[in-house]
């Protein structure tokens, strides 16, 4: 079974916050987690998570660009917890950390509600309806 999202974040309270406010976000919801680009990329490759949030902050600039670009982060609903410093990509939301989960989810809803053909989406829709 695929991971519906991918965190990937270096600070293990940002790590822990968005994996249980995803689960807040919609019970069952299946979380992958990474504490660097290089276990990220491995995940990516292997699975196609409907979501990415990641840390802009984990490595440099140039290593983030790459990063984004080999897995075509651009292609996918991606938030960014923490500061974007100039050069990097940006993602659909930018949050500042620490964010309270209710401003989280909002941002969940907002960036895979901007891509109505996934499947994330209609299940969304379906639990709002219910």
């Amino acid at each position: 079974m695929k991971p519906e999202a991918l965190v990937v974040h270096s600070d293990a309270a940002s790590l822990r916050f968005a994996c249980e406010a995803l689960i807040m976000f919609r019970p069952g919801f299946r979380v992958a987690t990474a504490t660097d680009l290089s276990s990220a990329t491995e995940w990516l490759q292997a699975t196609d998570p409907e979501l990415v949030v990641w840390d802009p902050g984990m490595a440099s600039q140039d290593e983030i660009v790459s990063w984004w670009d080999a897995n075509h982060l651009d292609r996918k609903p991606t938030i960014a917890l923490g500061a974007c410093p100039d050069g990097v990509p940006e993602a659909s939301a930018i949050l500042a950390t620490p964010t309270a989960a209710p401003v989280f989810m909002e941002a969940v809803r907002s960036v895979v509600g901007a891509r109505s053909d996934e499947g994330l989406v209609r299940q969304t829709q379906g639990d709002q309806q219910a």
